[in-house]
Order: structure tokens, then C-alpha cells, then sequence
């Protein structure tokens, strides 16, 4: 009689744990829509931004990095860098209220890549 119970309980268990898996994936879906112009298009009162397009060495893939320098005279030691992974998520969502904090105490060059395509 136990054994049964058990079984059963951790069938249930079981069952529960993959329907949840399978329900988790339905909600990890990419939005697909193209972004609209970023704060690198549209320039910064604190930053100033270059674009650079890189190939692989076989030509299949092609890579954009954006690097956003600070405005204000780099202190004597450098300025910090801030790398971030999907440049091009995060220079949609990069506010100039961000920028001009980030310029008012020690600002870093931040640089974030993407693959274009």
C-alpha cells in the first residue's frame, strides 16, 4: 500500500515538473520586432558614439560594435570600460538621463556588440 502511494506521488511530481518545463519554454519567445533609431542614432548631450562593422574571417558573419565615450576629459588614470552583450538591445533602452548620470561622476566608455545579421 505505501509503495503504491509513493509511486504514485512521485509520478504526479514527475508530471508536474514537466508540464511546468514545457509551459517555461512556451514563454522564452524573442521579440522579433526591429528596433526603432537608438540613442547612438540620435545622439547624446554626454556621449559621443562610433560604429564599427567587423566580418569573420570566413565571411559569414558580420558584427556591429557601438562604443559610447564619454564627452568629458578622460581622468589620468583612463576612463572604466562597461561591456555589454546585445549592444544593440542595449542602446535602445540606454536613457540620456542614464548618460548624464553616468557623466557627472567617473563616466565609462561603454562598448556593446551585436551580430548584424
Amino acid at each position: 500500500m505505501y509503495g503504491r502511494q509513493y509511486h504514485n506521488k512521485c509520478y504526479r511530481m514527475a508530471l508536474f515538473l514537466v508540464s511546468f518545463c514545457f509551459s517555461a519554454l512556451s514563454y522564452a519567445q524573442p521579440d522579433m520586432q526591429p528596433l526603432g533609431p537608438n540613442i547612438a542614432d540620435k545622439g547624446s548631450g554626454y556621449y559621443h558614439f562610433r560604429v564599427n562593422d567587423f566580418q569573420s574571417a570566413d565571411g559569414a558573419r558580420h558584427y556591429r560594435v557601438w562604443t559610447a565615450i564619454p564627452n568629458k576629459a578622460a581622468p589620468p588614470s583612463g576612463y572604466p570600460v562597461l561591456y555589454m552583450l546585445d549592444g544593440n538591445a542595449v542602446m535602445d533602452r540606454l536613457p540620456e538621463a542614464l548618460l548624464k548620470q553616468l557623466a557627472d561622476h567617473s563616466p565609462p566608455v561603454i562598448c556593446g556588440d551585436w551580430l548584424s545579421d
